[in-house]
């Protein structure tokens, strides 16, 4: 009877069966493990991808940021020399300036005018 309890019921030996099952498990171990190997490579690509992103990311803001303030330092001096010029002109030549002023200031309320006249209709 102990013979008997060897063998499956098609006549395979039962150590060979035991053995090929522990085969395909080791097989399936090592086929998730080389997946999950393969999932946290991607995942730590992904998180170095995402920190070149960021990395980059920071740069160009610095680069803005940097433009921004040339940008509107060069404003300033321009500001700056733009009202030393209408000072020096006013020194200079006072009635004119009055005249350029009225002159200006008129043009300013005809196009408000008719800015206001054309909204209305």
């Amino acid at each position: 009877m102990t013979t008997a309890n060897n063998f499956l019921n098609d006549g395979r030996p039962a150590a060979r069966v035991d053995h090929t099952a522990g085969a395909a498990v080791r097989e399936t171990q090592a086929a998730v493990n080389a997946a999950l190997d393969a999932l946290a490579e991607s995942v730590r690509s992904l998180g170095d991808d995402a920190a070149a992103v960021g990395r980059a990311a920071d740069r160009s803001m610095q680069h803005g940021m940097e433009s921004l303030r040339d940008g509107s330092q060069a404003l300033l001096e321009q500001a700056r020399h733009s009202t030393s010029q209408m000072q020096h002109t006013i020194r200079s030549d006072p009635m004119k300036s009055v005249l350029l002023a009225a002159a200006s200031g008129a043009a300013v309320a005809t196009v408000v005018s008719l800015l206001m006249t054309h909204r209305s209709r």
